[in-house]
């Protein structure tokens, strides 16, 4: 039980410092009015692309620990 409330815990936090860091990107852009640099929100569309297309539909290959690949 203590577990699952640390891995929430956990979950929370991360999903908090991804809003509050997307929050701070359009606001540093909108501020000098440069949208340029939102550009490099696209790597948060395109770094899970490889998991999504070749991860066979499973995710159960992130927490193995055989180590085959």
């Amino acid at each position: 039980m203590v577990v699952l409330f640390l891995a929430s815990t956990v979950l929370a936090g991360l999903a908090f410092m991804f809003s509050a860091s997307i929050l701070l990107q359009v606001l540093a852009c909108a501020l000098y009015n440069n949208w340029w640099p939102m550009l490099s929100a696209l790597m948060y569309v395109l770094v899970p692309m490889p998991c999504l297309f070749f991860g066979g539909g499973s995710t159960q290959f992130l927490i193995s620990r055989d180590g085959g690949g």
